[in-house]
């Protein structure tokens, strides 16, 4: 158990604090004298009260040693504007004879001193490269991605940007600083899958994560840029938010691809609803998106079209193709280490396959080629060697495997290899094969390429892009078509050599040095096109607010499942939508119901282009939390206040608000209740709770048919006291 513990020899409460992982705090506190009590936890941040808890959730490890029955545990969830600025976390036990300590740790991360002197940075967030390799050793895909980008932009001074590292600190809710070296040391040792122990290797890589200690230098007009995946926790993309409007920088994005969405097949309901999540938060913070291909650009302009949701300006940037992240050449030059062996004394002849065993690949595809090959072919066939992990939802290819006894050692699978290893399997195949059915872009054809070896790859979605003339191209829904392909090639290898010598002398591999470099130039185009970030007049008359759509409803909820993961992206992007109303104050996750404040003032804003000459009729639905009794609240209108209700814990209620045209532009609304509204003791919800939201609606005071929409709940003004239903 990793925990911070404060033990007291006398006979006060103890207890301990785990470390923070996201916005959850957990630890465990035990009286010692009165053993059946459980107590209850208060937690400060910078010495206010920032929620609440009951520890009486079992923990084995204090069962295990005896300390009364072991459920003294508590968890209390904080909003993540509070924990981003704060400094220090205490937690308190409530005992009858007051409050005890029972640990505190300090939040604060050292702020650098301003480099006034520098040019213009890019810092690139590495959080989803330090949580995959916490993980892994070996990385593919979008990290492998990453990886070739970073290594090159911290190698070469650019003219244009200082480059710098910097990663989500989950615990802090903030960004921390990682030295441009460590950055460089981790590269180096994932590229040579530095031979650590498992626990070394954590450590090493828990300590890259920690960071300078310092803040990140950002400066305004900076570009914060996430090259890799941003699905790696809830909170990301609120974080980046917090940070572009503290700092008064650009965030730029790499969109890889939009599997999840339009491809789910063999994608887990919550690996979908986690991306969907992640794309509505891009939408809604991101100042330019990078794409890798064309398709994918075309993919997103679709999605966004059929949803009817703005999309910020996007760029096509170049991937490299390179094993080796900073090789100069165009074609691989093998080391003396590299060149020691050969696969084909091992394997015979053999073709290969690269890439995550996983539905999408469609490696049941070639089963069932090779199958029919061996049953029908005369001679020799070749081995099919696949290199990568077993992906999820492969239980029925993995039964094919079993029973056909790996196609009588035909089949031949490879994981978490060295770089050498892959190249001398590249180097020494047949040819290699390519059958899935949609990517992002296709890293192992290029890599096929690279090396001179013909790829026979399917003919979907942005492989064509990849391999241009230099592919042999199959119908990945049509195993005779590739059947007939790969027959062929081995019936006739003088083909297999002619299209080798063709691409060797007319095929160009990019190297990630010149892929960097033109992203680097992407991204200096679009960066000058964008306006201060810090604009004090965008011509709304309300900069610092979302604009809201006019008889539009918003609805305060969690995203509810869908079997379609385009309509479920639409209302994730919909609760984004409504998320961004509400500021000020801080606010809990949304949940089925709405969302919560956590304070004694609830806080919305909005702003409208040309308001209506009629002005705005603006109605609210909300609710009181913990059956609260009777409580005085003010409503305020742009800090001018509109009277008072008088509110009624049991119920929800509607509110309806007349906006004049002249305070139209511009809304702030503003609810504050007499006082702190603290949960009972003993209570089964112990978070610390404001007014809760549930939907607005803002229209035209003239638009009787939006008016009329929302007449389906009793409506009552500011002056009215609600009675008891």
């Amino acid at each position: 158990m990793r925990h911070t513990k404060v033990m007291n020899t006398d006979t006060s409460p103890f207890g301990g604090l785990d470390p923070i992982i996201g916005q959850k705090i957990c630890g465990w506190v035990v009286d010692p004298v009165h053993l059946g009590e459980r107590l209850r936890i208060v937690v400060l941040l910078d010495g206010d009260i920032a929620g609440f808890a009951h520890a009486d959730h079992l923990r084995p490890e204090l069962a295990a040693s005896q300390i009364g029955d072991g459920a003294y545990g508590f968890w209390c969830e904080l909003p993540v504007s509070k924990v981003q600025g704060a400094q220090l976390l205490t937690v308190l036990a409530e005992t009858k004879a007051g409050l005890t300590v029972i640990a505190e740790r300090s939040l604060r991360i050292l702020k650098a001193a301003p480099d006034l002197g520098r040019s213009l940075a890019v810092h690139f967030d590495i959080t989803d490269l330090l949580e995959y390799i916490d993980h892994h050793r070996t990385v593919s895909g979008i990290q492998r991605v990453q990886c070739g980008y970073l290594a090159n932009a911290l190698n070469t001074p650019d003219a244009v940007f200082t480059v710098r590292v910097c990663a989500q600190k989950l615990g802090l809710s903030r960004y921390i600083e990682i030295s441009n070296d460590a950055t460089r040391e981790l590269l180096q040792a994932i590229e040579t899958k530095c031979a650590m122990p498992d626990a070394a290797w954590k450590d090493y890589v828990d300590g890259i994560s920690i960071g300078t200690g310092l803040a990140p230098d950002f400066q305004r007009g900076d570009i914060l840029a996430t090259i890799g995946a941003t699905w790696v926790h809830d909170q990301y993309h609120t974080i980046v938010d917090i940070t572009k409007r503290t700092h008064g920088i650009f965030y730029f994005q790499m969109l890889h691809d939009l599997i999840p969405t339009l491809s789910p097949e063999g994608q887990t309901l919550d690996l979908i609803a986690r991306f969907n999540h992640s794309m509505a938060g891009m939408l809604a913070t991101a100042d330019h998106i990078l794409t890798n291909s064309r398709h994918t650009e075309q993919n997103l302009l679709q999605v966004c079209g059929r949803l009817g949701v703005a999309l910020p300006e996007t760029s096509v940037v170049p991937l490299g193709a390179t094993l080796d992240y900073n090789q100069q050449t165009c074609w691989p030059a093998l080391s003396p280490e590299d060149e020691k062996g050969s696969p084909c004394e091992e394997f015979g002849d053999y073709v290969l396959c690269v890439g995550t065993i996983e539905p999408r690949k469609n490696h049941i595809y070639l089963y069932a080629i090779w199958k029919r090959m061996l049953e029908e072919q005369e001679g020799e066939v070749p081995k099919l060697v696949c290199v990568g992990r077993m992906g999820g939802h492969m239980e029925d290819f993995q039964r094919h495997l079993a029973v056909s006894a790996n196609l009588g050692g035909h089949f031949i699978h490879l994981t978490d290899i060295s770089d050498a290893t892959l190249k001398r399997l590249y180097r020494d195949c047949l040819f290699t094969v390519f059958p899935s059915m949609f990517e992002g872009w296709g890293l192992p054809v290029a890599e096929s390429l690279l090396f001179g070896k013909l790829c026979v790859s399917s003919n979907a979605t942005s492989l064509p892009e990849v391999g241009g003339d230099w592919v042999a191209y199959i119908d990945p829904q049509n195993v005779n078509d590739g059947y007939q392909t790969i027959a062929d090639l081995l019936d006739d290898r003088s083909q297999i050599a002619a299209r080798e010598n063709s691409i060797r002398e007319g095929y160009h591999p990019l190297t990630w040095r010149a892929a960097t470099d033109a992203m680097m130039d992407i991204m200096a185009a679009a960066h000058a096109t964008l306006p201060d970030p810090l604009q004090q007049d965008d011509g709304s008359g309300a900069p610092d607010l979302p604009i809201i759509e006019l008889g539009r409803l918003y609805v305060f909820s969690a995203t509810r499942a869908t079997g379609d993961p385009v309509r479920g992206l639409g209302m994730d992007i919909a609760r984004r939508a409504a998320q961004r109303l509400l500021f000020g104050s801080d606010w809990r996750l949304f949940e089925d119901w709405g969302v919560w404040s956590c304070g004694p003032v609830a806080r919305l804003g909005f702003s409208v282009i040309m308001p209506p000459p009629s002005g705005l009729i603006c109605y609210l639905n909300f609710r009181l939390p913990h059956n609260a009794a009777d409580i005085g609240c003010v409503v305020l209108l742009n800090g001018t206040s509109q009277g008072s209700l008088v509110l009624d814990g049991k119920k929800d209620h509607s509110l309806q608000i007349e906006i004049p045209a002249g305070q139209a532009a511009a809304i702030r609304l503003d609810f504050r209740t007499e006082h702190l509204l603290m949960p009972e003791v003993g209570a089964k919800d112990q978070r610390l709770l404001g007014i809760g939201i549930r939907r607005l609606h803002v229209c035209a005071a003239d638009d009787l048919k939006a008016r009329l929409a929302y007449f389906e709940e009793r409506v009552v003004t500011p002056t009215q006291r609600s009675r008891r239903g």
